[in-house]
This record gives C-alpha cells, structure tokens and sequence, in this order.
C-alpha cells in the first residue's frame, strides 16, 4: 500500500464508482447519488495513487449510525482496504458524536467486521419469489397515509427500531400505508422506504400488511426473531433462501426484531 488517501466521495466521481459494483447488487450509482446529496450521509473513497480502491458511506441518525455499500474494488480485494475503510467510517460516525455504529454484513464482510469489534445481535432471513393469492376484497383496516397518524407513527417507528429518524421517513409518508384499528396504529408499510419497511405492533397487522406488500413485491426480509413473519411465509412453503448478519459496535440499541416484517435495505436495517 502507498499514497492512500480518504477523500469525500463527488458527483464526479459516479463513473468510476461503476467499475465498483459488485454482482448480484442493486445499481450502486443511485444510492451514492442520494449520500453525496443528503446533509446526513457522508460518503468516502479510498485511493490509492489517486486510483478509488474502495468507497462507503456513513448515514447519521442522531447518534446512531450506519455504515452501508463499503465495497471494495475487485482488482484491490484481500488487501486490507475493506478494514482500512469501515475503520475509516467508524472513526467519522464517532466524530459526528454516535455512540451506536450498525452494519449488515455479507458473508464474505462478517469475519472483517468481527476483526474489528463489531458483534452481531440478530440474522435476517431472506425470502424471494413469494407469491401470496391476491385479496378479492380491499383490507377494511390499510388504507393510505393519513397525517393525523403521523405522531403514532414515528413514535411506533421509534419504539420499535431504537433510533430517532424521523427525518428520513419524512420523504416517505405520503406514499405509506397504514394499519389502523379503532383508531390506533397497529403498522404502518413504507413501499418506497427501500426495499418496503413494514413495521406491525400486531401479528394480524404485520402478516396482512406483508400480504399487501407482495400484491406488487415478491421478496421479504425478516428477522429472525419475528416468529409470526417466518410462520406466515412458511404457511405459503417458503423458506429462506439466505441470510445476513445485522452487526454493531459501541452501544447495543434496543430493537424489538420481532416487530419489523420487511427491512428497509442493507444499508440502514
């Protein structure tokens, strides 16, 4: 290794960031897009010899955060950059004063991260090609976003997810779905949250809100300590297909796993 340098990640820099996608991913250009425009997202490359050998990304949510698409180049690999970038993005998240640092991990990232310090506090298990028969009568309880709700929602989102961010799903409200029993929310679906956050208070709420999930979606993922979920997909004879550790360093936030019915993406849980 010679001449490394961190530097912030440009608009400029997006044709080259293509040489990085890995395979099997979502096109990574858009999602660095949206970190080099976003005031909470601080996206990094690592070059050498003013060459980007690796990139990722801090998302800062109050004094939590996570590290997502920290990816290597394919011709630098088993080098030592992977390490050298995530603890690069581990030393920015604590200067923006976070105390709780999260990641999913790939197999392939896990023992890295583990090298590190990181622990892994739960699985997600991945489900595809799910199709469910459609409802041929609308589910009197989901219907969109009211903003009357908006208060019980972030609160919902709080309690279950441990983090205060309610400014990212501000961009997401007017196209959510809610769940609402007498009044009060029972779960919520965010279907352009990533890949469609989902979070249930209630089995019923979760298991028919995923329901409407896959009227137009065909994958899920879950946690593993969310019973109902597995149950429901395992009554339809799917079965996970895959599964990815959710890992952190610094402090432990309290997650009720058992509430989320869909993440939102690798990058923020």
């Amino acid at each position: 290794m010679s001449n490394l340098s961190f530097e912030p990640i440009v608009s400029s820099d997006f044709a080259q960031l293509v040489n990085l996608q890995p395979e099997g991913w979502h096109d990574i250009i858009p999602k660095f897009e949206y970190y080099v425009n976003q005031k909470y997202c601080i996206p990094i490359k690592l070059l050498e010899n003013q060459e980007i050998v690796a990139i990722g990304s801090v998302i800062v949510h109050q004094d939590v955060a996570w590290l997502g698409h920290i990816i290597v180049h394919p011709d630098s690999r088993k080098q030592g950059y992977g390490k050298l970038m995530t603890q690069q993005l581990i030393a920015t998240a604590k200067a923006e004063n976070c105390t709780s640092i999260q990641l999913i991990a790939t197999d392939l990232g896990a023992t890295v991260y583990e090298s590190i310090g990181f622990i892994a506090d739960t699985e997600y298990l991945f489900f595809k090609d799910v199709t469910i028969p459609v409802r041929q009568v609308a589910n009197p309880h989901i219907s969109s976003y009211n903003a009357i709700y908006k208060d019980q929602m972030l609160a919902l989102d709080s309690l279950v997810s441990g983090e205060n961010r309610a400014w990212e799903l501000e961009d997401h409200l007017a196209s959510s779905y809610l769940y609402v029993i007498d009044g009060s929310l029972a779960g919520y679906y965010l279907p352009t949250f990533g890949e469609g956050l989902i979070i249930a208070i209630h089995p019923t709420a979760g298991k028919e809100l995923t329901e409407f999930h896959l009227q137009t979606k065909t994958t899920v993922v879950v946690p593993k300590e969310n019973i109902a979920a597995q149950a429901f997909l395992q009554e339809h004879q799917y079965q996970p297909y895959a599964s990815a550790k959710r890992m952190y360093i610094g402090r432990e936030i309290a997650v009720k796993f058992e509430h989320i019915y869909n993440r939102i993406a690798g990058n923020i849980g």
